[in-house]
């Protein structure tokens, strides 16, 4: 047994609850990319789907394939801009392409001269400065597109720049950047998006479009100062113990020696370490949780394994090997957004770092 990602799909349930609720009639696209945030795509976009969700975004035209293959029928758009060849391939899988630059307009335009149907959505970039045309290019672009019997133009979507501050005086200029592409297709029958989470529930803002791009609520992101987390967070990364030590005064732990016992100790070796997600910036750093304990991370944090103070050999708190320790997540460890603050990151990146070779176990949802 190593590392272990449990997954709560009734938490699970329950923010898709609350993130309809706050969105009212605007639809959810749920965001699907890099593993599902590392929560494991190929169960969650599924169990997603069966619960209503009709459309989702992914990162690229790989994991798009991959979510087809599984079986996900729903409308699915890959946010990153295509290469032009790569166009057929959309077409073929039903995806939806991100129109981000003049030349895969023209190179839409010309595959559906021969070959109809393929699916597009223009990205406008109204202030993010990644990918997309300017309003005004987009504009003119989507009425070339809209004007071609063999192109589907299924929305017009951007980004916002401080996704996570919903209340930020630059959101509110992109939002006017965006209006007027909003205002010229607003009787076309396309979707129009702009938020992501935060925006979804902070103040409504969301509600303005016809879509909200749905990601890091889902999983339970909510670190906005001062409120009260509306979602929960739906995972929990735990590893089992592999050997409990005694250590004695001055013995230096892992590589470097970069912590020595202050007395004698009894540490506790730990089946996970930064090849499965957990940072190496946490090594001294942070702690893991255990039947009600805060057990401090010692030493450098290995590929493989950290190293956890169980306190002075006298009075060590008993922990046997195979025990389960809490990384993050549950009742019994820090939230992710204490990991991510140790580490100098964000939730987000603690999630997708979770390796391949953790097992996702999922708590099922009694139909929830």
């Amino acid at each position: 047994m190593h590392a272990v990602l449990r997954v709560d799909l009734a938490v699970l349930a329950d923010n898709l609850r609350v993130v309809r609720q706050a969105l009212g009639t605007t639809a959810v696209s749920a965001v699907v990319k890099a593993n599902a945030y590392g929560h494991g795509a190929p169960r969650i976009a599924p169990w997603l789907e069966a619960r209503g969700v009709r459309h989702f975004c992914v990162a690229t035209l790989a994991e798009a394939l991959a979510l087809r293959a599984d079986g996900l029928q729903g409308d699915l758009l890959v946010l990153g801009a295509p290469v032009p060849g790569e166009l057929v391939a959309y077409r073929q899988h039903g995806l939806e392409a991100a129109v981000a630059t003049p030349e895969v307009a023209t190179a839409v335009l010309h595959l559906a001269d021969t070959q109809p149907g393929l699916r597009v959505q223009v990205l406008v970039d109204t202030g993010m400065q990644r990918y997309g045309l300017t309003p005004e290019a987009a504009i003119e672009i989507g009425h070339r597109l809209l004007a071609h019997p063999g192109v589907r133009v299924a929305g017009f979507f951007s980004h916002l720049a401080q996704a996570d501050h919903a209340d930020a005086p630059a959101n509110d200029r992109q939002r006017a950047r965006f209006a007027p592409v909003v205002e010229a297709f607003q009787h076309a029958g396309c979707g129009f998006h702009l938020d992501a989470s935060a925006a979804a529930l902070q103040h409504g803002h969301a509600q303005a479009y016809t879509v909200a791009r749905i990601g890091g609520g889902l999983f339970g992101h909510y670190d906005f100062a001062g409120e009260a987390p509306l979602v929960q967070p739906a995972s929990a990364l735990c590893a089992p113990v592999r050997q409990v030590r005694p250590v004695a005064a001055g013995s230096a732990v892992s590589y470097g020696g970069t912590w020595r016992a202050p007395t004698d100790r009894h540490i506790a070796v730990v089946g996970a370490g930064y090849a499965d997600g957990y940072p190496r910036r946490l090594s001294n750093n942070g702690w893991v949780g255990y039947a009600g304990h805060r057990l401090p991370v010692v030493g450098r944090v290995c590929m493989d394994a950290l190293m956890i103070d169980l306190g002075p050999a006298s009075e060590a708190v008993p922990l046997d090997v195979g025990a389960e320790v809490t990384l993050w997540g549950g009742p019994q460890g820090p939230t992710i957004q204490e990991v991510a603050a140790w580490a100098d990151t964000i939730p987000y990146e603690i999630w997708c770092r979770v390796g391949a070779r953790v097992r996702r176990c999922y708590e099922e949802d009694q139909g929830a």
